[in-house]
């Protein structure tokens, strides 16, 4: 999976033989990009950070009006999210107004904070995005980005998540 911000982009992921295609929040009204992704026929993933439930239809309605495989990713345009801004309820909303389309959480909050993957499954998530880097002595990692380490206690956390959630019968 890859991330292109241009067309040039799009080509690059084809020639790679990528699996799938994400498109940024910052990309995602980008009409030009969006039709050469969609011409793609691979799978998308699409953030919607910053979207207005309006920008997210219109992006809903020209995917599927292509017969695109594509899900929503939650996420808040914020680096780093305040907990108290990320909005987890409206995972619940875009599961209800996109039926049939997966719906995701990218986070940007605090690479230690386990509870917010958690509330993203219990809300309805089924895929999830982070921001994983390698410090390095001239580089260190910013405020939003998990180390490896971090990046495991995470994914354990949501599959966690996913075990005190499950109904057994």
């Amino acid at each position: 999976m890859s991330t292109p911000f241009d067309e040039a982009g799009v080509e690059w992921c084809m020639k790679q033989e990528l699996d799938i295609i994400k498109v940024a929040s910052c990309s995602a009204m980008d009409w030009p990009l969006l039709e050469k992704i969609a011409a793609a026929g691979k799978p998308i993933i699409v953030s919607t950070g910053g979207k207005s439930v309006s920008d997210i239809d219109k992006i809903y309605n020209f995917f599927l009006h292509r017969k695109c495989k594509f899900a929503f990713m939650h996420c808040i345009a914020e680096y780093p999210a305040n907990d108290s801004h990320l909005q987890l309820e409206f995972i619940e909303r875009m599961k209800r107004r996109y039926r049939g389309i997966p719906i995701g959480y990218s986070g940007h909050e605090d690479p230690d904070n386990k509870m917010i993957p958690m509330l993203a499954h219990a809300k309805g998530a089924v895929l999830f995005e982070r921001h994983v880097g390698v410090s390095t002595e001239d580089i260190k990692l910013n405020a939003y980005s998990m180390d490896p380490g971090q990046a495991e206690e995470w994914v354990k956390a949501i599959l966690d998540a996913r075990e005190i959630c499950q109904v057994k019968t």
